[in-house]
């Protein structure tokens, strides 16, 4: 791979901003989530970078992080450079760069090797109040993207857990995340999606799968009715019992009976809290599956019809 192209350094945001609008960034792919992009996320980043949102100014943790921030890499640099982390020197990066074969891939990282011919490698600074056993998904999304973009070996994820704004540690923890191409290769796809979205494009779906999910909304819709139909005799039944604790009813096509009676159930989460060996040892671990079939907005259809 060719070397990466700087495009706009972030010392000049409203050129960093501009640059930044035409593409897919490592923070987009973040936002974007572990699964399919949904509408709703691909709406708002593309709301953001047509400048409909009013531009966050961050919280006392943001600021807090981009204080400690130029701190952190400073630490990185002076560590690289006599070989603390096995690396050549690590110095700080202030440029958007953009893919080479694709200038609407972008990245800005916290950091890169000083000599990019030496190795390829790159840093990710973070604060946080709690230390992390693993690194979270959503920033482990940023890294591979990152890594994509500038065509990186590897990546220094360094994080500085503070309290109350004070550091914790006298030195931040670190570990390297190598590149994963299988999970770059998923990135790159969504990224697609995310672009062709931005353009006003649609993907045009699997013919079969339309189907099913046409005729299962079409369903829904009668299910819908007929359960909310249900609800409301029932709740005119309850009207006609009243305060009575039982009721019978032979009725022409069928019978209505009510009783009240004492009831117990299993607190399971309190049994969790308070007998955690217990709960163990009697938990049986099952494979869940979630499926969502949701119907478009409105104003979703009427787009996805024009377009």
């Amino acid at each position: 791979m060719t070397a990466p192209v700087a495009i706009a350094t972030s010392d000049d945001r409203p050129a960093w901003l501009a640059a930044r609008r035409g593409g897919v960034s490592a923070t987009d792919v973040a936002a974007l989530g572990g699964k399919s992009p949904s509408r709703a996320a691909m709406e708002r980043i593309a709301a953001d970078k047509r400048a409909e949102l009013k531009e966050w100014s961050g919280n006392r943790y943001t600021r807090h992080g981009n204080e400690r921030e130029p701190l952190i890499l400073d630490w990185v640099a002076r560590k690289s450079a006599v070989g603390g982390f096995g690396s050549g020197a690590l110095v700080p990066s202030h440029d958007l760069f953009a893919h080479p074969d694709d200038s609407r891939y972008l990245a800005t990282p916290d950091g890169r090797s000083e000599d990019w011919d030496y190795g390829c490698e790159l840093v990710e600074v973070k604060t946080t109040l709690k230390d992390f056993a693993s690194v979270p998904a959503d920033y482990l999304r940023q890294v591979y993207w990152q890594q994509f973009v500038m065509g990186a070996e590897r990546t220094l994820f360094v994080w500085e857990v503070h309290e109350n704004f004070v550091p914790t540690t006298m030195e931040p923890s670190w570990r390297w995340i190598p590149r994963d191409q299988a999970a770059i290769d998923e990135l790159r796809a969504k990224a697609d999606i995310l672009l062709d979205f931005m353009a006003g494009k649609f993907p045009v779906p699997d013919p079969v799968a339309d189907e099913l999910i046409t005729r299962y909304l079409l369903q829904k819709d009668v299910v819908t009715s007929a359960t909310d139909a249900l609800k409301a005799i029932e709740d005119e039944v309850r009207a006609w019992i009243g305060d009575r604790d039982s009721a019978q009813v032979l009725g022409t096509v069928g019978d209505l009976s009510f009783s009240t009676y004492p009831s117990k159930r299993l607190d399971s989460t309190q049994l969790k809290k308070d007998h955690p060996d217990l709960w163990e040892s009697y938990a049986k671990e099952s494979t869940l599956s979630r499926l969502v079939i949701s119907p478009l907005k409105v104003d979703d259809a009427e787009e996805a019809t024009a377009a």
